[in-house]
């Protein structure tokens, strides 16, 4: 078996901390919020997921442009659901949990795709920015979703994109289990 990718999944909601008009910060919720990933292979696929995703979002309700995002998850959180898997694979031999504790994704640019909606409807957004896992920084890019509730005190979103492991200088598993 030979993993070459992870699909990565955030799905967050964010919880606003300021009350004024303008720009809000929005943050990331622990345990209402997630990163899930399947690592896929010609033989199987290796689902997990951690509940313990942090961060903020930078958004202006009212034009419904978002300016910022950070997300980080410790990696010591992931897991698949096997503990021999999940240590081997927070080892130092693949993510090193050790050295490098937390995988982040920061935004260097977030556009809105078509009109503004109104609260409660649900838009989509470009972005691009950079993963860090490993202690390597690779750039990224793709659609996110983000919904900002009717009162306006929250926002759940949802980006997902494919992690080449190679790229963070991870070797690629070859074999089942991890």
């Amino acid at each position: 078996m030979k993993i070459r990718h992870a699909l990565a999944v955030l799905s967050a909601l964010a919880f606003a901390n300021v009350a004024n008009a303008g720009s809000k910060t929005y943050k990331i919720v622990p345990g209402d919020s997630k990163v899930t990933f399947v690592l896929t292979s010609s033989l199987n696929d290796i689902k997990g997921e951690s509940t313990e995703l942090t961060g903020a979002i930078e958004f202006d309700p009212a034009s419904r442009a978002a300016s910022s995002i950070l997300a980080e998850v410790p990696v010591e959180t992931l897991k698949t659901g096997i503990d021999r898997r999940d240590r081997h694979m927070r080892s130092e031999e693949f993510l090193d949990a050790v050295h490098y504790p937390t995988a982040k994704f920061i935004s260097a640019s977030l556009e809105p795709k078509g009109e503004p909606v109104k609260p409660g409807e649900t838009m989509t957004f470009v972005y691009k920015g950079s993963l860090e896992i490993h202690g390597k920084r690779v750039p990224i890019e793709g659609e996110a979703t983000a919904t900002l509730t009717e009162d306006g005190k929250t926002i759940e979103g949802d980006a997902r994109f494919p992690v080449h492991l190679p790229n963070y200088e991870i070797p690629v598993p070859a074999f089942l289990g991890i």
